[in-house]
């Protein structure tokens, strides 16, 4: 497999919770804060998330799978940076976002049905184990084969993430 030349530092434990995924969430539509204008003002990305996809729903352009594909992009984007407000998006978090899929097993998804650990989980299963001078030649290149999303799917996410900051933008956010 194909590594992206960006160094990865080894895993660290998160500080704080894990984000809650958006898929485990209720289907609720969080009301964006709205200006006298009426202008949007700034909201957590989570909430900018659902809105949008609200919004494609409404308009016939996302389905169910669409809308799951567009969740489970935003909850990496919200792994890797936190549940930012939407106008503090940088192209860093991107950046940070990209170094996380580099992280994760190729094959992560099933650590994000509820119950599963999420992310946390899905970074330890790639760990090494114990020491890693204590592992093999073989058992790292074992354990590395297994590491980082594949091109596509990473593609994919920042496919999704694009579309989910078009939409904010689209709809008034700043």
């Amino acid at each position: 497999p194909v590594h992206d030349p960006i160094p990865t530092p080894d895993p660290v434990p998160p500080t704080q919770p894990e984000p809650r995924p958006m898929a485990m969430q209720p289907d609720t539509i969080p009301a964006t804060p709205v200006s006298p204008s009426g202008v949007p003002q700034d909201a957590p990305f989570s909430a900018v998330v659902q809105k949008v996809i609200t919004m494609k729903k409404g308009q016939g352009l996302w389905d169910a799978k669409r809308n799951n594909e567009v969740r489970a992009s935003a909850n990496i984007f919200i792994y890797a940076n936190g549940d930012i407000n939407f106008s503090q998006v940088t192209q860093q978090h991107m950046h940070q976002t990209l170094s996380l899929m580099t992280k994760l097993p190729a094959k992560y998804n099933h650590y994000m049905v509820e119950g599963r650990g999420g992310f946390a989980a899905a970074l330890a299963s790639v760990a090494p184990l114990g020491n890693p001078g204590d592992e093999t030649e073989a058992q790292r290149q074992e354990r590395e084969a297994k590491i980082g999303l594949h091109a596509v799917t990473r593609n994919k996410h920042f496919t999704w993430l694009k579309a989910i900051i078009d939409g904010a933008v689209a709809a008034g956010h700043p």
